[in-house]
């Protein structure tokens, strides 16, 4: 009995890690945060956009393009700190877009 009942809680516990939905917080998966956040360093990294206006424009229109607002990815950010492997791949996954470049 005591095997049948260490069995179920197995079960248990794989469906309930396969029924994760893969969002960090609400509303924000993993594909959307990368997005944004792939987004929002090309903007940060681009010279033209001197004017700070411009750069805030260009920063809520990536957002907003997610889904996202920017507490949501704030709240996102703040769950990866206590998912550290989840956090790295999703870094590597950031650094990688970037490095393919615009459209690719």
């Amino acid at each position: 009995m005591r095997r049948l009942t260490l069995c179920h809680a197995f079960v248990l516990a794989a469906v309930v890690g396969a029924c994760r939905d893969g969002a960090l917080a609400a509303g924000v998966s993993d594909s959307a945060y990368v997005s944004a956040m792939v987004g929002l360093r090309q903007v940060a990294r681009d010279t033209m956009l001197l004017d700070s206006a411009a750069r805030v424009a260009a920063r809520d229109s990536i957002l907003q393009g997610q889904g996202l607002t920017a507490e949501q990815l704030e709240q996102a950010s703040r769950a990866l700190a206590s998912d550290p492997e989840r956090a790295a791949t999703l870094w590597r996954a950031i650094e990688q877009r970037i490095a393919r470049g615009p459209g690719r």
